[in-house]
């Protein structure tokens, strides 16, 4: 997703990429609450804002591709899902660490 700094007019991407279907779904997860939409059709944030996505979205992709790498090695899918079901339930910016959390007890509990 290409979004524009509003202090220098630079565009840059933010991308996650789902490790299952290898598509891009950052413009499902992010929020446009604190991002505008110009007549353009440009997405435009602060560089303050930009970085907490960028963030957000850079440990969201590790610990999503840790959750992937993970499933694929479960024996049990339904005791595995159940599990992480019911370690999770957080608000987004703290969802990346809560997952790699999850996965670190799972992997312990194995």
């Amino acid at each position: 997703m290409a979004i524009k700094i509003e202090e220098t007019g630079e565009t840059k991407e933010l991308i996650i990429i789902d490790p299952k279907t290898g598509l891009d779904w950052s413009s499902d997860l992010i929020d446009d609450d604190n991002i505008t939409i110009n007549s353009d059709g440009d997405r435009i944030c602060s560089q303050e804002t930009f970085e907490w996505w960028k963030s957000l979205v850079e440990r969201y992709q590790a610990a999503d591709n840790r959750y992937y790498e993970t499933l694929q090695k479960v024996e049990n899918f339904e005791k595995f899902m159940e599990f992480m079901d019911s370690a999770i339930g957080v608000d987004l910016e703290n969802y990346p660490e809560y997952l790699n959390q999850a996965l670190d007890a799972w992997e312990d509990a194995e």
